[in-house]
C-alpha cells in the first residue's frame, strides 16, 4: 500500500504541474500581453559646454516620451521610471523622477512622461569629450537615454512584475549661443528600444534623419540602419513567449526539486480499538453508542503536517448512521516520524434506515457479529518548510465488532484506507 500510495502522490504531482502549465498557456493565450512601446516625443539641450581642458561636460535637457500599451486585454501599472543620460556609454546624469513618476495605463492607451537632467562640470573621459566637442562643432550631438522601469502586468485580478529597459538615441541639432555654450531641439516620433536586457547600440534607433553616420558605443562608425517596426516588434512578442515558457519550465523543477527534497507520504491510519454498546434494532430504527480510537501516522521524513479538522461519519451498508465532528483531539500539530491517537464517539437513538439494513444488521447481530465503517474526511497542511500546503484526506475504515447480546469491543490493528 505504502508503494502505491507514493506513485499516487507522484501521479498527482505531475498532473497538478501539467495542468497549472495548461491553464498559464491558456491564461496567457486569452490576455495575448505585449511589450511596451516607447517613442521620443521631443527632446530639449541647453547650455552645452565642454569645460576644464575637455575633460567634464556641463548641460540641461529635458526629454519627453510617449508610452504606448499595445495589448488588447492588459493594463499596466507604472511603479518606477529610474533614467539615465549617458554619453558614449559613459553616465552624465541620473533621474529617478520622471513626471508623472506612477501612474496606470489602460489596455491600447498612450501616456508621456517627462524626465530632465542637469549637470555641472560633469567628469568623463577625455576622449569622449573631444568626440562631444567635434559633434558640437559639426552641428549635431548624440546623446543616450536609459530607462529601468518597474511595472506590473493586469491579466484580469492577477498582476505579473516586469522590468522593461528602454533605450533611446537623441541626435541633437545643436546651434552656438552666447557664452559658447550650445543649444538645440529635438522633434523626433521615432521608437526606442524596449527590451529585458540592456540593448546593444546597433539595435537602436537613430532620432536624426540625416545620413550622416553616427559614433557607437565603441567609438566605430558603422552604416546599420535600424530595424523595421515590424520586425522589432515580432522580435518582442517572440522574447516575450521566450520568458514565459522559460518561466513555466523552471517553475516546474522548482517545484519537482522541492518535492524530491521534502518527499511528503500519505498519513497512515490505523483502527486501535472501538467499542459497541446498547444496540439495538426494531421497526427499522437503530440506537447504539460506539467509540472508535484511531492512529494517524506521518510516515515523512522531512514533512511536519497541521490536523485542522477531522469530520466522521458512522454508516452501516452505506446507510448514514451517525455524524460527529468533534474528534479528540479536534486540532494538533503532527511532526515527522510521529504517530497520535484519536477517539471518535457516536451515540444514536432511533435512528432511521431501511427496511433491508435494518434487517440485514439484526441477522449479523444474531450471527454474533456486526460490521460497520468509518469514514472519516480530513483538512490538513502540510509543511514544507515554511510553506504551507492544505490538503483533504479521505479514511475509510471496516470495524467488525464480535457482539455478545447488545455489545462488543474490537482490538483491531487493521489499517484503514487513505486517499486523496
Amino acid at each position: 500500500m505504502s508503494s502505491g500510495q507514493e506513485r499516487t502522490c507522484c501521479g498527482s504531482l505531475f498532473t497538478f504541474i501539467v495542468t497549472a502549465g495548461f491553464v498559464i498557456l491558456i491564461y496567457w493565450a486569452i490576455f495575448q500581453p505585449h511589450h511596451i512601446r516607447a517613442t521620443v516625443v521631443s527632446g530639449e539641450l541647453t547650455n552645452l559646454t565642454v569645460v576644464n581642458a575637455g575633460a567634464a561636460v556641463s548641460y540641461s535637457v529635458a526629454v519627453k516620451l510617449n508610452l504606448y500599451n499595445p495589448s488588447l486585454r492588459v493594463n499596466i501599472y507604472y511603479d518606477e521610471l529610474d533614467s539615465q543620460l549617458r554619453l558614449r556609454g559613459n553616465p552624465l546624469g541620473h533621474n529617478a523622477g520622471a513626471v508623472p513618476g506612477e501612474f496606470y495605463q489602460r489596455r491600447k492607451s498612450s501616456d508621456e512622461v517627462t524626465v530632465s537632467f542637469a549637470g555641472v562640470a560633469v567628469a568623463v573621459p577625455g576622449d569622449a569629450a573631444t568626440e562631444l566637442e567635434k559633434e558640437k562643432g559639426k552641428g549635431s550631438v548624440s546623446l543616450e537615454l536609459a530607462v529601468d522601469g518597474r511595472v506590473r502586468y493586469r491579466f484580469g485580478s492577477i498582476k505579473i512584475r516586469q522590468k522593461p529597459k528602454i533605450w533611446c538615441s537623441l541626435t541633437f541639432p545643436v546651434n552656438a549661443t552666447a557664452g559658447g555654450a550650445a543649444a538645440g531641439r529635438l522633434n523626433s516620433g521615432e521608437r526606442c528600444s524596449v527590451n529585458s536586457d540592456e540593448p546593444h547600440p546597433h539595435a537602436s534607433l537613430s532620432l536624426h534623419t540625416s545620413s550622416r553616420p553616427r559614433l557607437t558605443n565603441d567609438f566605430r562608425r558603422t552604416n546599420h540602419q535600424p530595424p523595421p517596426p515590424q520586425a522589432m516588434v515580432s522580435s518582442q512578442q517572440k522574447s516575450c513567449c521566450r520568458r514565459f515558457f522559460t518561466s513555466m519550465v523552471t517553475t516546474g523543477f522548482v517545484i519537482l526539486i522541492y518535492w524530491a527534497i521534502f518527499q511528503p507520504h500519505y498519513i497512515r491510519a490505523t483502527v486501535v480499538s472501538a467499542d459497541l454498546t446498547n444496540l439495538a434494532v426494531a421497526n427499522a430504527t437503530v440506537s447504539y453508542a460506539v467509540a472508535v480510537k484511531l492512529s494517524l501516522y506521518n510516515p515523512s521524513l522531512r514533512v511536519n503536517i497541521y490536523y485542522d479538522e477531522l469530520d466522521c461519519e458512522l454508516r452501516f451498508r452505506n446507510h448514514w448512521l451517525g455524524h460527529n465532528t468533534s474528534a479528540v483531539p479536534g486540532e494538533f500539530y503532527q511532526r515527522r516520524k510521529r504517530s497520535n491517537e484519536v477517539t471518535v464517539s457516536f451515540t444514536g437513538d432511533n435512528v432511521a434506515v431501511a427496511v433491508d439494513a435494518a434487517s440485514e444488521l439484526e441477522k449479523e447481530k444474531g450471527k454474533g457479529s456486526v460490521s460497520m465503517e468509518l469514514a472519516v474526511d480530513g483538512r490538513v497542511r502540510y509543511k514544507f518548510g515554511t510553506i504551507k500546503i492544505p490538503l483533504k484526506p479521505k479514511i475509510w475504515c471496516s470495524l467488525t465488532f464480535p457482539v455478545n447480546a447488545t455489545a462488543g469491543r474490537l482490538n483491531s490493528g487493521d489499517r484503514c484506507s487513505v486517499k486523496f
